[in-house]
């Protein structure tokens, strides 16, 4: 939250959405873009299509992050976020394991991690997608927005779900049903957990 607010600020200080602000407005303004881009407040006190690209980015990507688990938020959760970057810290240095101080992270966590990454970012381009296709939206960078916004049930918006078809308007309530739900949950919904015991030789595969 710290760190998006004195993003937005500093973004966001010469830019339409905060032009008849003092600082001392601009600062209020930024803090709240922050909070409730991170959360499911649904309210903005910045209009989103005036935003600068870098604030629109940064919106997009605290909104696919999310909140905490056990809350009301939605996105990927902060919690998956952090396993993913300790996962690629590990790598990076050659561990075996994913490690944090003096603690690891069973590998099982490291991969549901990458599952809710991944289910997460197809729900959001193939919702896109679609409704590219049936209502050819533009600019995508709008539609792409306001997806993820439903996805993670953020309330932010571009203001062109008001122009889209009923179809479309479908496909935006299957992302947003599927983003509160949770990826991960919806998609052990439909697969067999499996636990034979058989343990395989590994595979060496090069990476990068």
């Amino acid at each position: 939250m710290t760190f998006g607010t004195f993003f937005f600020l500093a973004s966001e200080f010469n830019s339409q959405a905060t032009a008849s602000m003092n600082g001392g407005e601009k600062f209020l303004n930024s803090m709240f873009q922050s909070v409730t881009a991170s959360t499911t407040a649904g309210y903005s006190s910045l209009d989103q299509t005036k935003l600068s690209a870098s604030g629109m980015v940064m919106s997009a990507i605290m909104m696919f992050i999310g909140s905490s688990p056990c809350s009301t938020g939605g996105g990927i959760k902060t919690t998956t976020f952090a396993v993913l970057i300790l996962m690629g810290w590990s790598g990076l240095h050659g561990k075996d394991e994913i490690v944090v101080g003096k603690n690891s992270i069973s590998f099982k966590t490291g991969l549901r991690a990458v599952a809710v990454l991944m289910l997460g970012s197809a729900l959001i381009f193939v919702g896109v997608m679609i409704i590219s296709a049936t209502d050819g939206i533009s600019p995508v960078g709008y539609l792409l927005y306001d997806t993820i916004s439903a996805f993670t049930t953020t309330g932010l918006s571009m203001g062109i779900v008001p122009t889209l078809s009923d179809g479309a308007l479908y496909v935006l309530g299957i992302v947003m049903f599927i983003g509160r739900l949770g990826p991960l949950s919806i998609g052990l919904m439909f697969t067999k957990q499996e636990n034979t015991g058989i343990k395989y030789p590994y595979a060496n595969i090069m990476i990068g």
